[in-house]
C-alpha cells in the first residue's frame, strides 16, 4: 500500500474574510475550545499574531516539511469563491505558481459540484493559471451530487479525490476517483460538540484507519491535511501531521502523488 498526501488551501489571508463570517466563526470556535480546555493558552494567544500578520496560510512551512521528508504531496487551490473560500483569483494564480515553483503537484480545489458550466469554467481557469493540461480536483467540503463525477470527467479532469471511505480507486470515463480515507477535520472532530479530541485519541483513530485500509487490501491510503493547520495556533494538529508522516516512514510505506498513482492505475488496466 502506498500513501498519497494532499493539502487543501482554504485560506490565504485573514482579512479576505471580512464579509463572509469566517473570522467570527474562527474566534468563537477557538474561544469555546480554550474554555473547554481543548487548546492551550499558547495556542489561543497565537491567534492575535496571525491576525496582525494577516496570514492564514502556511504553505512555505508545509512545503519545507514535505520536502524534507521526501513527501510528494499534492496541493489543491481554489479558483472560484464560495463556502468560506474567499481569496481572489489573482492570489489564487500566485499561489498556484508558488506551489509549482516549490516542486509540488497542484490541482483545483473546486467550488462547483452540481453545475456543469461552473465546473467547466473552474477547470479552464485553473488550466490558464497553472499552464497544465493534465490535473485533478478535490471539491471544497467534499460536496458531491449524483452527477458530479460525470461532470468532472466531461470537464477534462484526470482524477478526483472527494469520495470519503474505505474504497479502492475506480474509473469513470477518463477520470480516476481516489477515495479519501483520512482527513484532519474528521480525525479531530469525532463528536458533534465542536471540541477537538486529545492528540492521543486522534492518533489511535488514525492507526485504526491505517490498519483497516491495509487489511482491506487497498492499493492507496489517501490522506488530507490543511496547510492552515501547520502552525502554533493549531499546535495539536501540526503535531499530529508530523507524527503521522514519521510513523508512515518508520513503517516503510511508500509515497506517491495523485498524478503518478493515476499513471500506475492506467498502466495496469
Amino acid at each position: 500500500m502506498k500513501v498519497i498526501i494532499s493539502h487543501d488551501v482554504d485560506h490565504l489571508t485573514a482579512w479576505e474574510h471580512l464579509q463572509d463570517g469566517i473570522l467570527l466563526k474562527f474566534l468563537l470556535r477557538h474561544s469555546f475550545e480554550f474554555i473547554s480546555g481543548s487548546v492551550t493558552l499558547s495556542n489561543f494567544t497565537s491567534i492575535g499574531g496571525e491576525l496582525l500578520q494577516n496570514r492564514w496560510e502556511h504553505l512555505d512551512e508545509m512545503m519545507q516539511f514535505d520536502r524534507a521528508h521526501q513527501v510528494p504531496a499534492t496541493y489543491f487551490v481554489g479558483v472560484a469563491n464560495g463556502m468560506g473560500l474567499s481569496y481572489s483569483k489573482q492570489n489564487a494564480h500566485r499561489c498556484i505558481q508558488r506551489i509549482r515553483e516549490g516542486g509540488f503537484e497542484v490541482g483545483t480545489h473546486g467550488i462547483c459540484f452540481d453545475d456543469p458550466q461552473g465546473i467547466q469554467e473552474e477547470h479552464d481557469r485553473f488550466q490558464s493559471f497553472s499552464g497544465l493540461s493534465n490535473f485533478g480536483i478535490r471539491l471544497h467540503y467534499l460536496r458531491m451530487a449524483e452527477t458530479t463525477l460525470d461532470h468532472l470527467a466531461q470537464a477534462g479532469y484526470s482524477y478526483e479525490c472527494s469520495v470519503y471511505g474505505l474504497k479502492g480507486p475506480f474509473r469513470l470515463h477518463n477520470l480516476i476517483e481516489f477515495p479519501l480515507q483520512l482527513m484532519d477535520v474528521r480525525v479531530f472532530y469525532q463528536t458533534q460538540n465542536f471540541k477537538t479530541v486529545p492528540l492521543k485519541q486522534a492518533q489511535e483513530f488514525t492507526l485504526k484507519v491505517i490498519d483497516q485500509t491495509a487489511s482491506a487490501g487497498l492499493p492507496y491510503l489517501s490522506i488530507m491535511f490543511h496547510d492552515r493547520y501547520f502552525c502554533s495556533t493549531y499546535g495539536k494538529w501540526r503535531d499530529w501531521y508530523i507524527w503521522l508522516i514519521e510513523y508512515l516512514q518508520d513503517q516503510g510505506f511508500g509515497w506517491v502523488n495523485y498524478q503518478n498513482a493515476r499513471r500506475e492505475i492506467i498502466n495496469n488496466l
